[in-house]
């Protein structure tokens, strides 16, 4: 499990230094020092959330309400994709991946 793109995004906290904002500049030192425990846990929590998601529409819809199923289906699958690319692949790799999904949507 890589995500490196949230690896090197959290980097540019450093500049929250120039503003007197510390809590933000220890942000890379802890990224760096628990990188794959946080990987794990934003992946698990996006996931359940998509899960909770849909389950939750489906409760609605039962319950009367009008849910947009094709809708529903565009949010999970695009969250899924995007969850599941930035967290396992390269930078370049993950952003070639959600262009090509957006592209086919």
């Amino acid at each position: 499990m890589s995500s490196v793109p949230m690896l090197l995004h959290v980097q540019s906290f450093d500049a929250f230094e120039d503003v007197g904002a510390a809590f933000f500049t220890a942000v890379p030192a802890l990224m760096d020092s628990h990188h794959r425990a946080i990987s794990r846990a934003v992946i698990a929590a996006g996931t359940l959330f998509l899960v909770y998601y849909t389950l939750a529409s489906r409760s609605l819809d039962r319950r009367g309400y009008r849910v947009s199923f094709p809708e529903v289906w565009l949010l999970a699958s695009a969250g899924l994709c995007s969850i599941y690319a930035w967290g396992f692949n390269p930078w370049g790799q993950a952003f070639f991946i959600m262009n090509l999904f957006h592209a086919v949507q």
